[in-house]
């Protein structure tokens, strides 16, 4: 297990092949949401400092983004960032998951990716920010 220090507010801890992130934020508004399975949503003040922890992530082989890096259906694995503003939110849906599934998106300061989709993730918020 790997300990990495992303950003003020993120810790990222690297186990295996998963990649847990802990938002360390106290802005309570501000405690990312997810929905098990389904997406990943970063207030917009958030973001840049998210990338760059994500940024942070050693770039293991298995990282390098590839057609294996597709969901069923050949969809991307991460669909393109959508700005939610009445929310102030950057919504992508995608494999994310949280501790104990539950329904919709629910505020929470601990996450999992699997490693594998992790670079995939980044393209995608990197590009968004630009």
């Amino acid at each position: 297990m790997a300990i990495i220090t992303g950003a003020p507010t993120w810790t990222i801890t690297v186990a295996g092949d998963i990649v847990s992130f802990d938002y360390t934020g106290s802005d309570r508004y501000s405690v990312p949401r997810v929905w098990a399975g389904r997406g990943l949503g970063i207030t917009q003040a958030d973001l840049p400092e998210f990338v760059q922890a994500l940024a942070k992530v050693p770039d293991y082989e298995s990282l390098v983004p590839s057609q294996d890096d597709r969901a069923e259906g050949n969809e991307p694995t991460w669909s393109k960032p959508r700005y939610d503003p009445d929310e102030a939110f950057v919504y992508v849906t995608g494999p994310c998951q949280l501790p104990v599934p539950l329904p919709g998106y629910a505020p929470t300061s601990t996450f999992t990716i699997k490693l594998r989709h992790v670079a995939a993730l980044r393209a995608r918020l990197t590009a968004y920010l630009r």
